[in-house]
């Protein structure tokens, strides 16, 4: 098992810097709290919205993206159409991933992210991006990066230029292949006795982290039908998105299929002439 618990140690770490920066008191949390439960649309000034960033990070459920998924991930965000998001996509309501590697966003030298902070309320998503510096960490403002429910992500981006929509498109992927057949979602505590007095030390208790990985891929030998059929050869069949209709949503959603090998060993593998990036 990877160092999953790094995920806490991580989030731990964030929540310091918040309340070492803001020197909060208890009184300003009560007032978080409460806009927070009821959904209030007020006007925030700057120490407001970065309390509630923090509160946020107390909140949410642990998540930790194992490194080949990580790979799979990269990957596939950039091919993924673009679809409204919905209630239904999210794993949880209030959550922070911590990816094993910085995952890449673009081709400059910050265009990358380490861990992804999200909250539901007020009819939509707001989310907090966060990487590491060498001066520490940074983050992406939570107001340029609100999703309201039922919008693409190509709507934010034209209602809010500013919004970091490589960022957005990265969490949703992130959703719908947490979901998928092809991953491993396993809710994991953290045992190691340094880790837990470390985590301690932080002013965070060791809770479970839910440990995202990819699933052993497996060998398909049947057409569609699930008829055994004679093959002549082996073949790559790579990943791609599908347009899924989802009987329980009653509404067509994107469902990632896995890259696997197709057909018997004893056969000859046929490789097209094309270029394919192996997850595993």
């Amino acid at each position: 098992m990877e160092r999953f618990w790094v995920a806490l140690e991580v989030r731990a770490e964030l929540i310091a810097t918040w309340d070492n920066w803001l020197e909060r008191d208890s009184a300003d949390l009560g007032v978080i709290r409460q806009v927070a439960e009821h959904e209030e649309d007020t006007e925030e000034d700057n120490r407001m919205h970065d309390l509630r960033c923090m509160v946020h990070l107390e909140e949410a459920e642990t998540f930790y993206v194992a490194s080949d998924m990580c790979g799979l991930l990269e990957l596939a965000y950039q091919e993924m159409p673009d679809e409204p998001l919905l209630q239904t996509d999210l794993l949880e309501p209030h959550g922070f991933v911590y990816f094993d590697r910085p995952m890449r966003l673009g081709p400059e030298e910050h265009d990358y992210v380490n861990a992804i902070c999200w909250h539901t309320g007020g009819g939509g998503l707001d989310s907090v991006h966060y990487r590491r510096s060498y001066g520490g960490w940074k983050w992406t403002s939570i107001d340029d990066d609100w999703w309201p429910w039922g919008v693409t992500v190509a709507q934010v981006l034209e209602d809010n230029p500013n919004s970091e929509v490589e960022n957005l498109r990265l969490l949703k992927c992130f959703f719908v292949l947490s979901g998928s057949r092809v991953v491993l979602d396993e809710s994991q505590m953290v045992w190691n006795r340094a880790v837990r007095r470390r985590l301690v030390r932080m002013g965070q208790p060791a809770r479970p982290v839910r440990v995202i990985t990819l699933r052993r891929p497996v060998r398909r030998e049947a057409d569609a039908d699930g008829i055994p059929v004679d093959w002549t050869h082996r073949w790559i069949v790579s990943g791609h998105w599908r347009n899924q209709w989802m009987p329980s949503i009653g509404a067509h959603r994107q469902m990632w299929i896995h890259p696997y090998l197709k057909g018997p060993d004893d056969k000859p593998l046929v490789v097209k002439n094309k270029l394919y990036r192996w997850i595993r």
